[in-house]
């Protein structure tokens, strides 16, 4: 019997974004996918600007979600980053209904290389994701990592898989782990008050996958682009 291709869900979640969205969409339309099946989704919350026209021009398939009228960003208030989380759960349970094998997840704001998909995949781990920087202005920080009660950034040190506290802008997730990986339920009281500590909902995600038993690995070796701010 012949083997069936993975499938893999590729999301973004996003408001407001018509300005970085152009750069993600180019970059998933430039992706290798040999020998995979691979679907797109653009999870819009509250959006009122052209987000959704540009997905419609690109043919990336829209969810449009109303989880609250402020803008999200997580540089902003804890009830902002409250609602990237809830999106996030949005798209981890499409992938989950959908049947698929892998999620990969990108922050609206990134531009991934052609050969991002097939190197994360060919890793054949649980949670795996590129380099990702986390500001232009410091480079190429790859990972986080937990110190007592907080987070700290942590320089790529090298070209090899690394284990990680967390790493933020984009991921690939195996189906055995976004089964387990709810965010709504599955987080102690502990890991919600160090959410309240830290950037956003990636490191809560990686809070989430850990006590489900899952070890996040960091591609040292791929580095994708995070534009953060329009004009960047």
């Amino acid at each position: 019997m012949e083997n069936k291709p993975d499938r893999v869900l590729v999301t973004t979640i996003a408001r407001d974004r018509e300005w970085s969205l152009p750069a993600l969409f180019d970059s998933w339309k430039s992706m290798r996918t040999d020998g995979l099946e691979v679907d797109f989704l653009c999870l819009l919350n509250d959006t009122v600007d052209g987000s959704k026209s540009v997905c419609e021009r690109y043919g990336i398939p829209v969810q449009e979600l109303w989880i609250n009228p402020d803008a999200y960003n997580h540089r902003g208030n804890q009830p902002n980053r409250d609602n990237i989380r809830v999106m996030r759960e949005e798209a981890r349970y499409a992938a989950l209904v959908g049947g698929y094998d892998y999620w990969l997840n990108c922050d609206s704001d990134t531009v991934l290389n052609p050969d991002t998909l097939l190197r994360l995949w060919s890793h054949d781990l649980d949670i795996v994701g590129p380099v990702c920087p986390y500001d232009p202005e410091v480079g190429a920080i790859g990972s986080m990592e937990h110190n007592g009660d907080s987070w700290k950034l942590v320089r790529v040190s090298g070209e090899g898989l690394r284990s990680v506290g967390a790493i933020g802008g984009c991921l690939l997730i195996s189906k055995r782990a976004f089964i387990a990986t709810s965010f709504y339920w599955t987080l102690s009281w502990q890991g919600i008050e160090l959410y309240n500590k830290q950037p956003g909902e990636d490191v809560f995600f990686t809070l989430v996958a850990q006590e489900s038993g899952f070890t996040v690995w960091l591609d040292q070796g791929h580095t994708i682009a995070h534009t953060w701010e329009p004009g960047q």
